[in-house]
């Protein structure tokens, strides 16, 4: 017998055809389609949220505290500059509300506030230490007056004669003669 010899013929897979190719692109297509309308409708949703946002009026809280703080920020470099150009401490108030001064941005202009306590120290000279040893009452030496510099007062002091009421008429008619010559006294002495 003879063998039959079989040949198996194995198919190789036809190459995509061009339909395939065109639904595989088909589906990709609307693949990006409803991403990309989802992402549209996401960003229309987001800016119909910011246009309701910007429209409400802003919070007067927060407007505030930001003022607040901007002052804050303004005043800590004031006080150094003024510190600076020897401002005194328990001045710093004063300067500041006298001045006149008020912060318009976040940051701080140095070379503003500066001229401005510049103008300060011409201005009002007596906020600033200008070096000066202050003079104490206590420390300032007696000057005696002239005569009749007092205009009737005795700057040196007038004698205690007695402990008694000075409008004690008797006390002084008894004691006359004792006045008197107290009086001669400093009269000689030159204390009147």
């Amino acid at each position: 017998m003879a063998e039959a010899k079989t040949t198996v013929v194995t198919q190789t897979p036809a190459p995509s055809s061009d339909a395939e190719h065109f639904a595989r692109l088909g589906a990709q297509r609307k693949k990006w389609k409803d991403a990309s309308a989802r992402l549209t409708s996401e960003r229309d949703e987001l800016k119909k949220e910011l246009d309701e946002l910007k429209a409400k009026p802003v919070d007067p809280t927060a407007v505030q505290l930001r003022a607040e703080l901007r002052e804050l920020k303004h005043r800590k470099v004031f006080e150094r500059i003024a510190t600076e150009l020897h401002a005194k401490p328990e001045a710093l108030d004063d300067l500041w509300k006298l001045s006149g001064y008020t912060p318009e941005t976040d940051l701080a202009d140095e070379v503003k506030l500066k001229e401005v306590l510049e103008s300060q120290t011409k201005t009002r000279g007596y906020l600033f230490d200008t070096g000066a040893v202050p003079v104490k009452p206590g420390d300032q030496p007696i000057i005696k007056p002239g005569v009749g510099g007092g205009q009737g007062q005795n700057t040196v002091g007038a004698p205690k004669l007695s402990s008694h009421d000075p409008s004690d008429v008797s006390y002084w008619f008894k004691n006359f003669g004792a006045i008197s010559a107290a009086a001669q006294t400093r009269v000689d002495n030159g204390e009147i």
